[in-house]
């Protein structure tokens, strides 16, 4: 099903609501415990040309994931898929390695979490060993 554009606005009810791309998007971001704030460049977006208000899209996430794991310099999802597969581990003895759950590994791997710096820390000493 393809969105039709322009929609609704939920804000104000105009519509007025296209996509657009922010060239930069600046956000803080609460990731266990801390605060962070990121720079996302280029961000994909859609937005109300009446009153302003934003609707992020998965490639939004997916974006300010990237930017924060930038920011914590984390091993990005396709590095840590790479590593696991180049260890020939399967998603559940790669959780066992690094202390984690087998489906936060695939949620891990499709950038739909970001992971902690202790998780980060035992995925690089994997690395390591290789």
């Amino acid at each position: 099903m393809t969105r039709q554009f322009p929609s609704r606005c939920s804000s104000c009810g105009e519509q007025k609501v296209n996509p657009t791309i922010l060239d930069t998007y600046s956000c803080n971001i609460k990731h266990y415990g801390h605060i962070y704030s990121v720079v996302v460049k280029d961000l994909p977006v859609l937005s109300c040309g009446s009153c302003g208000e934003l609707y992020f899209l998965a490639s939004s996430d997916e974006k300010i994931s990237d930017a924060l794991r930038n920011k914590l310099g984390f091993l990005s999802p396709a590095e840590v898929t790479n590593l696991r597969k180049s260890l020939k581990l399967s998603r559940y003895a790669f959780a066992n390695k690094v202390g984690m759950r087998s489906n936060n590994v695939k949620r891990l791997e499709e950038g739909i979490i970001v992971q902690s710096r202790r998780t980060d820390k035992k995925i690089r000493e994997l690395l390591q060993k290789e």
